[in-house]
């Protein structure tokens, strides 16, 4: 097959979402199937200013004249929700259009509302209220048409495929975890042989330093768990926010115990994840979870809310690592449980994760393409 991959980011794997299709595109080149890019940087170079400026240069109609050449030479058009609004007919394509969640818009877009009502700090100034407000119904009118025109559209977990299922019908949606390549596992097993069994207690968080990461539950959590574990030493790796705003919004001046890493090069993630002895994931919206995955591969429990995604990733391994949406105390006891390993073991947590495939997912993937009318 010649499929076209489309998404409004730089095709680079160090983007979590970009990542995606990154990756799933070089496991379909080992099938033997051709996969080409038009992503961000082929449409323009700049990203928008600003919200107003993100409604007028929007990606799918900025990159509609590129599209509609590119379409007739391909199989399938893969694209990510909401990057391609317009039908078959117009973009001149026969093959089969696919839409693909990265975190589904209509759940993050319940997830912000509810957000805003609990912390008024989200909300931003007035006057700058209503061209976010804007630009947000204009992603979600972007998300409901390309659901309109797709042939077939990937749900990243069991929740998404149903929401979509509902509206799309059943046959029009495949759920498709996501994986990790084969040798960032094995260096992330690698970590997990390193780690000494007397390791002091040493927590991770793998993810940006936002609300919808649960930055605001986060004081709450250090503070709780320093008290119930003595010397317990903390990690905040990813958070593209600085070391001085993270210790200021925990309450923290500065502590020799809370080491926070805003950036990272991936490959350096193994090494970093080997001083860990437990990590927590109180994300409130998630497509699917790429932290939790490479923190389980590196024998680290993760202790993380019940949301769609990590659901999907943990329930199978061990239900007890997943706590109410939330609840604070409840994810602080589960984190002092396995900080004290008293959860799910190293060994069992590198098993799951080994799981999850590129290339039994782009075997699948392949599937589902036929499924909806490509050639096989």
């Amino acid at each position: 097959m010649k499929i076209l991959m489309v998404l409004a980011l730089p095709a680079v794997r160090t983007l979590g979402a970009a990542r995606i299709q990154v990756e799933l595109a070089d496991s379909l080149r080992a099938h033997g199937h051709e996969v080409d890019f038009l992503a961000l940087p082929d449409v323009y170079p700049l990203p928008p200013r600003n919200s107003v400026d993100a409604i007028l240069r929007a990606f799918p109609r900025a990159s509609l004249p590129q599209l509609k050449r590119m379409a007739p030479s391909y199989d399938v058009i893969d694209a990510v929700e909401g990057c391609v609004t317009a039908n078959k007919a117009t973009l001149g394509f026969d093959g089969v259009l696919v839409g693909r969640s990265i975190g589904l818009r209509t759940a993050y877009e319940r997830w912000r509302a509810d957000a805003y009502r609990r912390f008024p700090a989200m909300r931003g100034r007035l006057l700058g209220r209503i061209p976010h407000k804007v630009r947000r119904r204009y992603r979600l009118w972007e998300a409901h048409q390309s659901r309109a025109h797709a042939d077939g559209f990937f749900a990243l977990n069991a929740a998404e495929g149903d929401e979509l299922g509902t509206v799309m019908g059943a046959a029009r949606v495949r759920t498709l975890p996501l994986a990790l390549r084969d040798d960032h596992r094995a260096a992330l097993a690698g970590a997990a042989q390193s780690r000494s069994p007397d390791a002091e207690p040493h927590v991770v968080f793998l993810g940006t330093w936002d609300a919808r990461k649960g930055c605001y539950d986060f004081p709450r959590i250090v503070r709780a768990l320093q008290r119930e574990v003595p010397g317990v030493r903390f990690t905040f790796l990813g958070t593209k926010a600085s070391s001085e705003q993270v210790l200021l919004e925990l309450g923290l001046e500065s502590n020799s115990h809370v080491h926070v890493v805003p950036h990272f090069a991936p490959e350096a993630l193994p090494e970093m994840l080997s001083v860990a002895t437990a990590g927590v994931f109180p994300s409130y919206a998630e497509g699917f979870g790429f932290a939790i995955l490479e923190q389980l591969a590196a024998g680290i429990p993760v202790v993380a809310y019940d949301a769609p995604g990590p659901h999907d990733i943990l329930a199978p391994l061990d239900d007890r690592l997943l706590v109410k949406l939330g609840d604070i105390d409840a994810l602080t006891r589960t984190l002092v449980a396995a900080v004290h390993g008293r959860l799910i073991s190293p060994e069992a947590c590198v098993a799951h994760a080994g799981r999850f495939r590129w290339d039994a997912i782009a075997l699948d993937t392949t599937r589902a393409y036929s499924a909806w009318g490509a050639p096989s």
